[in-house]
């Protein structure tokens, strides 16, 4: 196994939106590995939770929380497709 170490610079205000970006993507992966988690009560038949709609989530993230907007789509739905990985 590799490790590499990295020393960043920055300022304070850089620091923080870089923070800022790692909580909203951590944010939007847990909202959907908790709608999975919750769509995994349903009865077999009913569920139908999967890709589509962990990126339609998103976009409901969007209109409810300001600061997911600040983020961009790419990113939002990358973060999701990370939920799918780990579920």
């Amino acid at each position: 196994m590799k490790t590499f170490e990295f020393k960043l610079y920055g300022s304070e205000e850089q620091f923080s939106r870089i923070e800022n970006v790692f909580r909203t993507v951590q944010f939007i992966r847990n909202k959907c590995i908790s709608a999975w988690i919750a769509e995994g009560k349903l009865p077999k038949e009913e569920r139908h939770f999967g890709r589509k709609e962990m990126y339609r989530m998103c976009a409901i993230l969007n209109k409810q929380h300001v600061f997911c907007k600040e983020l961009n789509s790419m990113a939002q739905q990358a973060s999701a497709e990370r939920a799918i990985a780990a579920v």
